[in-house]
């Protein structure tokens, strides 16, 4: 049993003195691995997302705001729109499915540019997509994380503030008037 004991230790020390990573860092790099995603690439995305899938589609254009403007009107209970009253799983599927992937990717791309001192036509684009993104979120919920939404990996805002639809609408004047200057 000591000699067991005994053995599992000195292997124990033999294999903590060694560098067993030496080396491997530089050897695990994939040669074909993209070290920056093209804008281009990341707008065809940003795009995609922005054109919603069927939950956010159905959810909150169909059963939730067309109902609620009255170009549909039901007798069933779970379509709310045309009742006046909020269910959440159909009023935030816009918000669950924009912030993670159109506001992020958006925000992303417009960084992307200002790094790279692209201020021609691909960043004019970007911000009139960005204002497309924003109004729509913006008339489903009125004030919204608007001047800091989407920047947690840009610079770590991770609780951005909430902007007044007022000042939101504003704003998107200027950057629509400054993106087709």
């Amino acid at each position: 049993m000591r000699n067991t004991l005994i053995t599992f230790l000195a292997l124990g020390f033999i294999f903590a003195s060694c560098e067993f990573d030496k080396g491997f860092e530089e050897m695990n790099v994939n040669p074909n691995a993209a070290a920056q995603i093209g804008a281009g690439n990341k707008f065809a995305k940003t795009i995609l997302d922005t054109s919603g899938g069927r939950y956010e589609n159905w959810r909150n254009s169909f059963i939730y705001n067309s109902t609620l403007i009255q170009h549909h009107a039901t007798l069933a209970g779970y379509w709310s729109g045309d009742k006046y009253y909020r269910v959440d799983s159909y009023a935030t599927s816009l918000w669950d499915r924009y912030y993670p992937s159109a506001v992020k990717g958006i925000e992303d791309i417009i960084q992307q540019f200002k790094d790279e001192g692209n201020s021609g036509s691909e960043m004019g684009m970007a911000r009139i997509l960005r204002v497309f993104i924003y109004h729509r979120i913006t008339d489903t919920h009125g004030d919204i994380p608007y001047s800091e939404a989407g920047k947690g990996y840009i610079d770590g805002t991770l609780k951005p503030k909430y902007d007044a639809q007022q000042d939101i609408y504003m704003d998107m004047l200027k950057e629509l008037e400054e993106a087709v200057a």
